[in-house]
């Protein structure tokens, strides 16, 4: 996949993760801002679950950028300014804007492709991340635009 966006016209790859660690340890952090630093991308465009999604948003949290996010597990970190970066047996967890994903992409295609069990999790993240918005004690912010392509069996 990271292939063909590369390939696409005006369109230039300048750094591709693929080993992403769960739980956003600090050392994947240091080195994911030092290439960003040294690449100077206009915005992060993000393929996975939470954990790279949570990369992202410890990259944007240092690099102000937007993040485009492509969920393929629908953990709703997507939709939250909410990041999270572990050190050993510590976390620190925390809110900021710059962490907000500006764009979501999500896929239907994708969707159908999964296991019945993670589809039944999909099918339910919306109503999970309704229930936060609405019972968090925070205002959580809603990215600006959300992309879903329409799916045709």
């Amino acid at each position: 996949m990271v292939q063909d966006i590369d390939d696409l016209p005006n369109v230039n790859v300048s750094e591709h993760f693929s080993r992403i660690l769960q739980h956003v340890p600090v050392d994947q952090v240091h080195k994911a801002r030092h290439a960003v630093a040294k690449s100077q991308p206009d915005f992060l465009m993000v393929i996975g679950g939470g954990s790279a999604i949570g990369l992202a948003k410890a990259v944007a949290l240092k690099h102000p950028m937007p993040i485009w996010a492509v969920p393929t597990t629908y953990s709703g970190s997507e939709m939250t300014n909410i990041y999270g970066i572990s050190s050993g047996d510590t976390k620190e967890v925390g809110r900021h804007s710059d962490v907000l994903p500006k764009t979501v992409f999500y896929d239907p295609e994708l969707t159908i492709s999964l296991p019945p069990i993670l589809q039944h999790k999909v099918r339910s993240t919306p109503w999970r991340i309704l229930l936060r918005l609405c019972t968090a004690r925070k205002t959580i912010p809603l990215p600006i635009r959300i992309h879903s392509r329409e799916y045709e069996p």
